[in-house]
């Protein structure tokens, strides 16, 4: 039998970089051609490095051209990093999403979030939005309501600070008329 291996004399090692990122250059094209609407995974891991692909995503964020957001991904204890091409800013909604349907979720969705921010909590799930709007349930459902807070964000009527991922904070412009809902 061969003598039992202590701790220091096991060898040592470390895991490498387990999250895959886009490239950059891939990632501009898409943006130059997606349709507001569309999506593209930036990052796909567990934890979310400081990699160029990143850098650029929060840009295009800060810059309100995308909506960044996470969903769980096929791998275990992976998620992936999405973002979210928005219409630019005085264009027309698309052809889906004109007419009162919208305007009521957005009107509730926005009354929603005002109490919310009010009382201090911080931006719920696209499920529990999603719940609370009456929605369809499962993935239409949140899918519908990420749909609903980005069209929200980019008229400027609620701003999402998601510097904390497990707390993001909803705050309200005060410099909106919010007597039309």
């Amino acid at each position: 039998m061969g003598a039992v291996q202590s701790r220091s004399d096991a060898a040592s090692w470390q895991i490498g970089p387990l999250t895959t990122y886009a490239d950059p250059q891939a990632m501009a094209g898409w943006l130059e051609h997606a349709e507001p609407g569309q999506q593209i995974v930036y990052a796909t891991g567990p934890l979310l490095g400081d990699h160029p692909a990143v850098k650029l995503a929060r840009n295009w964020q800060a810059k309100g051209a995308v909506h960044l957001f996470q969903r769980k991904a096929g791998r275990a204890n992976c998620t992936d990093y999405c973002a979210e091409k928005r219409p630019k800013a005085g264009t027309d909604m698309p052809r889906a999403a004109r007419g009162k349907d919208v305007r009521r979720e957005l009107s509730a969705l926005a009354r929603h979030l005002r109490s919310l921010a009010a009382a201090g909590k911080p931006c719920p799930s696209f499920a529990a939005i999603a719940a609370a709007l009456e929605l369809p349930r499962g993935n239409r459902g949140r899918r519908r309501a990420q749909y609903l807070l980005g069209l929200l964000e980019s008229e400027g009527r609620v701003r999402i600070d998601r510097s904390d991922a497990r707390n993001p904070k909803i705050e309200i412009p005060r410099t909106r008329n919010r007597s039309g809902g």
